[in-house]
């Protein structure tokens, strides 16, 4: 059924995006889908092994001098669902459906984040009595599980200077640089011993958490930071436990807002009292950021044989001496973190814990030097440190005429003058920034909220709006 009213480009092609399965590193099917919209309309196409997808339409006729522009968006949509939802993102189509004016799908992610920018950059080619410069569109795969397709682009088939990433949001906010990163896994060895006493749960709960890009700098608790400093505290208030078992987080990048420890003990009376003084304690520190925290100890059966005790000793440790929030402020851009890391995800196996961080910084020495001290922290506690493979950042440009044309149209057809954003989270542009020296970059996207969760929607008026002013800055730029 047809649910977007088809007399309106950037609908029609979102609609048909919508009823082609593209999960990250599922995007065979719309990778292909788009070779064959560009191959039916004569224009230059190609794909890559990674899926990536890039098409080059000639400039209309009297508008060959000038500048070319790039038009960039991803393929891939997070996959999300409510609980009892029936829906196979591998095969099944998204069910739209229009509510007050925002576009959502029943019970699913709805892939705004950037369908939206794929269908406005249809919308542009599909129309050849539209004015513009050469264009090169480039459409990229897993996005959002790591950028890998802008990692594999080949760089060398681009010439344009000036870019307009449709992966944004707030119509006229315009992005102006971002945070490199890097993930860092650590692996700590542990030995086992046959104990036994009385099984304790001590967790922490109730965090705000959140995209660490986003929120590390709000002083909001780590719920495996402040795990680890309970029991060290335990131990120095009660003597010796055992540790059964300790986990926290779900992501290197979100700052973890639940954590818990599974331990045996002698005296479980004696742990719950002293656990009540180091909770009131950390609650003090954290009003009025964190007023649903719980720090909380529960009798519980424990399986499993315990930790040898300078294993987890050192693993606690560790814990406690890893870097974590921000640790450097902007010496230029006022407010925004420069250099941070988030102690993210614990979990333990029989013979080993892993510790996964998400490390960010505008500068890429610094992001380095962190790193090293990470590593560093790991060995002294008997663990190794790996990193991944760092993405770049977008460093901020005072100067850019392109911007500031681009500001100029926006204030003639919009009437608004552009909200520039700097932000401490990573941004698939910065392969594009990395790649092309001199590249100038603007951002635009319409209004949608809750992306990334079954409950996100998008703005239909605005949508339409972005795809018509998109329209303008071309017209604008092509000479005439």
């Amino acid at each position: 059924m047809v649910v977007l009213d088809q007399n309106v480009p950037c609908f029609r092609f979102f609609e048909e995006l919508a009823a082609i399965p593209h999960g990250s590193h599922n995007e065979k099917a719309v990778s292909d889908w788009l070779v064959r919209f560009a191959q039916t309309r004569g224009l230059y196409v190609r794909q890559d092994p990674c899926g990536n997808v890039i098409i080059k339409m000639p400039a209309t006729p009297g508008c060959e001098r000038a500048e070319p522009v790039m038009l960039q968006a991803h393929m891939d949509m997070v996959c999300a669902k409510n609980e009892n939802v029936a829906h196979d993102f591998a095969t099944d189509p998204l069910m739209l459906y229009v509510e007050d004016g925002w576009l959502k799908a029943r019970g699913t992610t709805l892939g705004a984040d950037d369908g939206c920018g794929v269908a406005m950059i249809l919308s542009i080619l599909d129309r050849p009595e539209l004015r513009h410069p050469r264009l090169e569109c480039v459409l990229t795969t897993a996005e959002e599980t790591g950028m890998d397709g802008a990692r594999a682009l080949d760089y060398s088939q681009l010439e344009a200077r000036r870019m307009i990433c449709l992966d944004a949001t707030g119509e006229n906010v315009i992005l102006t640089a971002s945070a490199g990163g890097c993930g860092i896994e650590i692996t700590k060895p542990l030995r086992r011993f046959e104990g036994g006493g009385a099984g304790l749960r001590i967790s922490v709960n109730g965090l705000a958490g959140g995209h660490s890009g986003m929120y590390i700098a709000a002083g909001r608790g780590n719920a495996i930071k402040l795990l680890a400093r309970c029991l060290l505290y335990l131990k120095q208030a009660c003597g010796e436990y055992q540790l059964i078992s300790i986990n926290g987080g779900v992501k290197d990048n979100a700052i973890p807002c639940s954590a818990y420890a599974d331990i045996l003990c002698s005296n479980a009376a004696g742990f719950k009292r002293a656990l009540t003084d180091i909770a009131a304690a950390i609650r003090a520190e954290f009003q009025p950021v964190e007023a649903e925290l719980r720090i909380e100890a529960a009798d519980t059966m424990c399986g499993g044989r315990p930790v040898e005790r300078a294993d987890a000793e050192e693993l606690l440790t560790l814990i406690r001496l890893l870097p974590d929030g921000v640790s450097v402020m902007s010496r230029t851009i006022s407010g925004l973190p420069q250099l941070s890391d988030n102690v993210g995800h614990l979990t333990i196996e029989e013979d080993h814990a892993k510790i996964e961080l998400s490390v960010r910084s505008a500068i890429t020495s610094e992001m380095a030097e962190l790193i090293e001290r990470i590593s560093l922290t790991a060995a002294v506690c008997g663990a190794k440190a790996v990193a991944g493979t760092p993405y770049p950042p977008i460093s901020y440009l005072p100067e850019s005429a392109f911007r500031e044309r681009y500001a100029q149209i926006m204030e003639r057809f919009w009437g608004v003058k552009p909200v520039y954003l700097s932000i401490h989270a990573g941004a698939e542009a910065g392969y594009f920034a990395e790649h092309l020296p001199g590249l100038e970059i603007v951002t635009l996207g319409p209004f949608m909220e809750n992306v990334h969760s079954p409950q996100e929607k998008l703005n239909l008026a605005s949508f339409q709006k972005c795809e018509k002013f998109l329209v303008q800055v071309l017209e604008c730029l092509s000479g005439g």
